[in-house]
């Protein structure tokens, strides 16, 4: 998980083991459905039902203002990823209710990155940019090289859903450290993957997606990297549904929307199969993306 993460060496608790507490309280409870979110995240996928209506109603139970912050935030990343962002919005808002009323300021860089990437799906570059901005600024101010290089490396996806590949590659060029969280480091090299596929510098591309995968084996980063693959196959005219097939299973389409947005050669690439015009849909429906909509031959409206 993102946020309040163990350390390193320190075990995780196993899942049966919380999961059998989880009906002795309701905070018991938002623990479960927090390690649950995260391990879903990694091991698992999120295409099965995520049950949010269940730790929403426990949520007004629970005391400890980390337990339910840990939750909302989790459940507001699980969204995001689904590209399910107005839900995610809701989540966020309660988070930072909480983290206001009872002081979390550790926890708003963690905070601030999702809120980003919620408003880069919904196109709403402006807002992205100034969250964004907000983690750059704390994690300078703290010298948190952790926050610096995420928060760097959702300012790439920024600048390549604005059609600024070369930006995007220039800003990751340095290699990020070897100590940053090993799905933060799978992410960053995943998106200059996705950045050099755009560019046609596919050899690079290949190895920085490779490495990335065999950094973290964390649901948005192995997507990233097919991403990065898809452009590739998209540029040299070959079959890329292995991409969409991948976000299909997983459910997790936000960095497929993502590279939709960057490289226009994979969204024609992909609107060319019929049978996935329905998931295309629903996706540039959730994003609200009436641009991508349009050139995909869908309809679209004006609300």
């Amino acid at each position: 998980s993102r946020l309040h993460h163990r350390p390193a060496g320190v075990q995780r608790r196993p899942v049966d083991a919380v999961a059998e507490r989880r009906h002795k309280s309701a905070t018991d409870f938002a623990r479960y459905m927090t390690d649950e979110l995260s391990r879903r995240s990694f091991a698992d996928n999120l295409n099965e039902p995520l049950h949010l209506e269940h730790a929403r109603h426990a949520l007004a139970r629970v005391q400890d203002p980390r337990a339910r912050t840990a939750l909302t935030y989790r459940a507001a990343y699980a969204l995001a990823l689904r590209t399910e962002y107005v839900e995610a919005e809701e989540w966020m808002r309660m988070f930072f209710a909480d983290a206001t009323r009872f002081m979390l300021d550790f926890t708003l860089p963690y905070a601030k990155w999702v809120e980003a990437l919620i408003h880069l799906g919904l196109r709403r570059f402006g807002r992205a940019e100034r969250a964004i901005q907000f983690v750059e600024d704390v994690a300078t101010a703290q010298h948190n090289r952790n926050h610096l290089h995420n928060a760097k490396a959702l300012r790439a996806r920024l600048l390549l859903q604005s059609g600024q590949s070369e930006e995007a590659l220039s800003l990751l060029r340095p290699d990020p450290p070897v100590s940053l969280i090993p799905s933060w480091r799978g992410e960053y090299l995943a998106t200059r993957a996705l950045a050099l596929a755009c560019l046609g510098k596919t050899d690079q591309a290949c190895a920085d997606g490779a490495q990335a995968t065999a950094t973290s084996r964390a649901l948005e980063v192995r997507i990233l990297a097919l991403c990065a693959s898809a452009v590739t196959a998209a540029r040299a005219d070959e079959d890329c549904a292995f991409l969409v097939e991948a976000s299909d299973r997983s459910s997790v389409w936000d960095p497929t929307l993502c590279a939709l947005r960057a490289s226009p050669e994979l969204a024609a690439k992909v609107a060319s199969a019929h049978h996935w015009h329905a998931a295309l849909e629903a996706l540039y429906v959730r994003s609200q993306d009436r641009g991508l909509a349009r050139r995909a031959g869908f309809r679209t409206r004006s609300h």
